[in-house]
C-alpha cells in the first residue's frame, strides 16, 4: 500500500492482527510495516502514519545512508565480527575431513579440507554459523544467569536461533530465544538484549513499567536500542 507524506510516496505493508493498537516498524531491509487491529479503518491507519511521518522519514533516511551489505563479506574482507571487534580471517588447507575453526582472541583461522572442491564458501559459512551459535549459547547463558539474579526472574529455557528479523523473544511459558548474530555486536548490546527479554518475564508488553524496569538495570538502554536499530543489518556473516 502507499501513502504520500510531505510529497514523498511511502510504500508500506499492512498486517491486520488481533491487537488493540497500531504499531509502525522499519525492518532491517528498510521496509515500513504497519500492524493494526482487525477492524480499524484505513483512514484511521493513515491518520496515525501521518502523525508519525517525521519519525518514519527520519528512519528511512538513516537506512538509505547505511553502507550496503556485501555478500560473503567474511571472505571478501577477510574479517569476522565478534563482540564488537573485527578480527582477521585466514584460510588454510587441511587433509582432515572436517572444517576446523580456531579463534585465539586475535585472529580467526579456518582449516578447510582439500577434499572440498565445490561450494567451499557455503561449507565455510555453515561452519561459522555453528561456531557462533556455540559461542552465543555460552555467552547468553552466563549473562542470563547474572541478570536474572538481579531481576529475581527464572527463565525456563534459553534457545539460540538463526533468525532474520528478530534479535530475541520471550514466550508466556518463560522460554527466551536469542539470535546468535547479536554476539557480533559490542558486549553492551548483548547485555541490553538479555535484560530486555528477561524483563518480559515480569511485563509481557512494552508498557512504561516494562521500560522503567529495563532502565533500572541499564540506565543507558536507549543508546543500545538505537545502535541495534541502525547497525543490526550489518550483523551477518
Amino acid at each position: 500500500m502507499q501513502i504520500t507524506i510531505k510529497d514523498k510516496k511511502i510504500t508500506y505493508t499492512l498486517q491486520r492482527k488481533n491487537r488493540k493498537t497500531i504499531s509502525i516498524k522499519i525492518t532491517n531491509k528498510g521496509e515500513v510495516v504497519i500492524s493494526a487491529p482487525l477492524h480499524i479503518s484505513d483512514e484511521k491507519i493513515n491518520e496515525v502514519i501521518e502523525k508519525k511521518s517525521n519519525w518514519i522519514l527520519l528512519k528511512l533516511e538513516e537506512f538509505s545512508l547505511r553502507e550496503p551489505l556485501k555478500e560473503n563479506t567474511f571472505l571478501d574482507e577477510r574479517k569476522l565480527k565478534f563482540l564488537g571487534e573485527k578480527y582477521n580471517l585466514s584460510l588454510f588447507d587441511t587433509f582432515n575431513s572436517n572444517i576446523e575453526i580456531i579463534f585465539d582472541s586475535k585472529n580467526f583461522k579456518i582449516y578447510v579440507p582439500k577434499s572440498i572442491k565445490e561450494n567451499k564458501e557455503d561449507y565455510i559459512k555453515a561452519a561459522l554459523v555453528s561456531w557462533y551459535r556455540n559461542r552465543a549459547e555460552k555467552i547468553f547463558t552466563e549473562k542470563v544467569k547474572s541478570y536474572a539474579e538481579k531481576l529475581k526472574v527464572y527463565p525456563k529455557r534459553i534457545v539460540i536461533k538463526d533468525q532474520k528479523t528478530k534479535w530475541g523473544s520471550c514466550s508466556s511459558k518463560g522460554n527466551i530465544n536469542f539470535n546468535f548474530r547479536v554476539i557480533m555486536a559490542p558486549e553492551n548490546i548483548v547485555d541490553y538484549l538479555v535484560v530486555h527479554e528477561l524483563c518480559h518475564l515480569v511485563h509481557m508488553n512494552h508498557s512504561s513499567n516494562f521500560w522503567n524496569l529495563v532502565k533500572s538495570i541499564l540506565p543507558n538502554y536507549k543508546e543500545a536500542e538505537e545502535w541495534l536499530k541502525i547497525n543490526g543489518i550489518n550483523l551477518n556473516i
